[in-house]
């Protein structure tokens, strides 16, 4: 009997490039960004497309690295914070920033 090769169906959790991203919505367990808020592309997310150049639909928002005020707000939600759905790691960071 024939094996089946299903391997690019699977969809990881996790992405070693847009977890890092400073545009990444902070809703847990969601592929979507500001750059693609109805969900990340699998070659930006599997790491196959280097999203620092463009990418058909990106709205021109790019990959840039998590800031340190970034990961502070990011520490907050692993204390029990609830995002909005739609937010971005940057745009929560900024208001932070404002309202501090």
């Amino acid at each position: 009997m024939a094996k089946i090769d299903d391997r690019e169906l699977y969809v990881p959790q996790t992405s070693r490039v847009c977890d890092y991203c400073r545009h990444r919505f902070l809703a847990l367990h969601q592929r979507r960004c500001a750059a693609f808020p109805d969900g990340i592309p699998m070659p930006i997310w599997r790491a196959q497309h280097d999203h620092r150049t463009a990418y058909s639909g990106d709205n021109g928002i790019r990959w840039e690295p998590l800031r340190p005020e970034d990961v502070a707000v990011l520490r907050g939600l692993a204390g029990g914070g609830r995002p909005a759905p739609d937010t971005s790691v940057a745009q929560a960071a900024d208001r932070a920033l404002v309202s501090s």
